[in-house]
């Protein structure tokens, strides 16, 4: 029982460690989130073959290495995402380029159509 109660402590403990964090990745968020669960996980396995703390050891270890592949993709896949904004952003900045020197174009063959005109 006393192994049960410094799990849960621990998960505790990071459980408020994770609420006070400040900008974590998603790779930081998924070991400590992953750790957390596999030392709970672990626990009760370890419980039933009468070790609480190795179970916790293993679960949480095991847990972490978990946590940290999903946040590792999860994070790529924000990268992606993010240059697939910053493609956005310039294809419409290069648009509007384009548009303001079409405008630009036409402004200047006007102007030499009216001084072609005027000789």
């Amino acid at each position: 029982m006393r192994m049960a109660a410094k799990s849960i402590f621990f998960v505790s403990l990071l459980s408020v460690l994770i609420g006070c964090a400040q900008a974590l990745t998603p790779r930081e968020q998924g070991a400590l989130g992953g750790g957390a669960l596999g030392a709970g996980a672990g626990a009760m396995v370890g419980k039933q073959l009468g070790n609480t703390g190795t179970g916790a050891a293993i679960g949480a270890g095991a847990g972490a290495l978990t946590g940290i592949a999903v946040g590792e993709a999860q994070q790529r896949s924000l990268s992606r995402e993010e240059q697939k904004r910053q493609q956005r952003e310039a294809i419409y900045r290069q648009e509007l380029e384009i548009k303001r020197q079409r405008q630009e174009v036409e402004d200047l063959r006007r102007q030499q159509y009216y001084n072609e005109l005027l000789r």
